[in-house]
């Protein structure tokens, strides 16, 4: 039972904070491209390649890795926002951007996260 609290706690912070930096990231740079999923994404792929690497060497305890992986970062970054953002400007007729939005989401998600395990693995060595 108490997983499940470790998890939902972490899901209230995840999903607060992918609020307010989606939203921050978004007036800051227009609405003309989903910008602030894919900042909310990057940040949260870097942060959990960081993240994997730590757990190599020190081991977390099943509830702290379940607050942080599952509750904190599950609900931090979104798949399901960027499929619909993405289904919207297809449906805008806006292929360009649509294509530019799946390549920027998953290049450079999976970069961002190698980039933060290797660059945390290299350091806490």
């Amino acid at each position: 039972m108490a997983t499940f609290f470790f998890i939902a706690t972490g899901g209230a912070i995840g999903a607060v904070s992918r609020f307010i930096l989606s939203k921050t990231v978004s007036q800051l740079l227009g609405f003309g491209f989903p910008w602030g999923t894919l900042a909310v994404n990057l940040i949260g792929s870097l942060l959990i390649g960081a993240l994997w690497a730590i757990t190599e060497k020190y081991e977390l305890p099943e509830n702290v890795s379940s607050l942080i992986f599952i509750g904190i970062l599950g609900s931090f970054t979104t798949f399901s926002s960027f499929s619909m953002e993405t289904l919207q400007l297809f449906r805008l007729g806006q292929l360009n951007i649509v294509l530019l939005n799946i390549l920027a989401q998953n290049i450079f998600g999976i970069s961002m996260a190698a980039l933060g395990f290797f660059a945390t693995r290299s350091i806490i060595r």
